[in-house]
């Protein structure tokens, strides 16, 4: 498991959240009952799949793994995955809507990507009774690469789908706000605030004491990154997370495109005539290099392959990804201020997600753990601070 595998967590829990869902879900088919063989049928009948549902077998997929409201359905001819999701108060408050997955799918956005880029997801429903949307996904899990690998060619495929994803949104502001998406300042909020918090910083909204009573992994991870950067790094990082205007206004300024904005391992499945792309919840407006340094700080400095190999060996693959998207563009690639954006969007990414960098030191691990780990992260903060101090206003 890896820190940010949580899912949606938690129940609705405050009177008002069910209207507010029931408006979201506008024109979507409504459902009742349980998950069974009445509501798979239909709901296949609906994405034109014509089955007999006989047998099945429902599990909840927990763990920690993934989300307590994600399910596997299997039966005699299929797999599918179900994702519930709940009205819960603190989305509705930071998003305006509990409910951006699934909303993307009915856009269309979702079910038109641009290959090798797919969606597994295959049918919308909304259980009145419950104020619950219900996302129903075919099982893709199978393509999903083990924790330590990397297949450097089927991720070459991948950053080909991403810029001319990327590509085909860049600069259009006006489709693009039509479209059921986070903000840059959502996208970056929805994690900086909560850490900020743990740190001990305050002025946060209203909304993040109820993410740190339901996501654990701030309140687990951050401290443990604190300890480790010590004072005076430590109070760098929560200035990145709690003063964020100082470089989220010049990242907002540049180049805007529609991002993933989860793009990791787990929400990315290699199959033999396509790439999965799933858990859109988190896609959102942002420079293209927005997602792209998600993925890096993630998977080659937090959960490296074992390869051997560095975060700075990687840089090819940016090259590639940087020259994809410019023959996307037209050839009309911005190359400094794509630059610019790859730079700040480290600042964001370390913000929101750094915390995994202290992974390794969350319970049992050795001396040699501590060692790596905290040149790491002092590696990772003497970037930022090189970034701030040239980027930052």
């Amino acid at each position: 498991m890896t820190a940010l595998e949580f899912g949606q967590p938690g129940p609705a829990g405050k009177a008002g959240a069910l209207p507010a869902a029931d408006r979201l879900a506008a024109g979507w088919p409504t459902i009742d009952g349980e998950v069974d063989a009445t509501y798979l049928s239909a709901a296949l009948q609906r994405s034109g799949r014509l089955a007999r549902i006989g047998d099945l077998n429902v599990v909840r997929l927990d763990g920690g793994r993934i989300s307590a409201n994600v399910f596997s359905l299997k039966t005699g001819t299929g797999a599918f995955v179900l994702k519930k999701f709940l009205a819960e108060p603190w989305r509705v408050s930071l998003f305006g809507t509990a409910f951006n997955e699934p909303a993307l799918w009915s856009s269309g956005f979702t079910r038109n990507l641009p290959a090798p880029l797919t969606c597994p997801t295959i049918d919308v429903a909304f259980h009145r009774e419950r104020g619950e949307c219900w996302m129903l996904m075919d099982d893709v899990s199978a393509g999903v690469a083990p924790r330590g690998s990397f297949d450097e060619s089927s991720f070459r495929r991948l950053l080909d789908g991403l810029a001319d994803l990327h590509a085909r949104h860049w600069g259009q502001s006006a489709e693009s706000d039509e479209l059921p998406i986070l903000t840059l300042e959502q996208h970056t909020a929805m994690f900086a605030d909560p850490c900020a918090a743990v740190g001990g910083r305050t002025g946060h909204p209203e909304w993040v004491p109820e993410v740190l009573d339901k996501v654990l992994l701030f309140r687990t991870y951050v401290p443990v990154l604190l300890d480790v950067l010590g004072s005076a790094d430590g109070d760098f990082y929560l200035d990145l997370c709690e003063h964020r205007q100082r470089w989220l206004a010049p990242l907002g300024r540049l180049p805007q495109t529609v991002i993933h904005g989860d793009l990791r391992r787990a929400n990315i499945a290699i199959l033999p005539s396509s790439i999965s792309l799933f858990d859109w919840d988190f896609a959102c407006r942002a420079p293209a290099a927005a997602d792209l340094a998600w993925y890096w700080l993630l998977h080659f400095w937090c959960y490296p392959p074992n390869d051997g190999r560095t975060p700075e060996d990687r840089e090819p693959l940016l090259a590639y990804y940087v020259e994809r998207l410019h023959e996307a563009l037209g050839r009309q690639l911005d190359r400094a201020a794509f630059e610019r954006a790859w730079n700040l969007s480290w600042l964001k990414v370390l913000a929101q997600v750094g915390f995994c960098l202290a992974d390794p030191l969350v319970g049992t691990h050795s001396q040699e753990d501590v060692t790596r780990v905290r040149a790491q992260c002092r590696k990772a903060i003497d970037r930022a601070k090189r970034i701030a101090d040239a980027h930052a206003v």
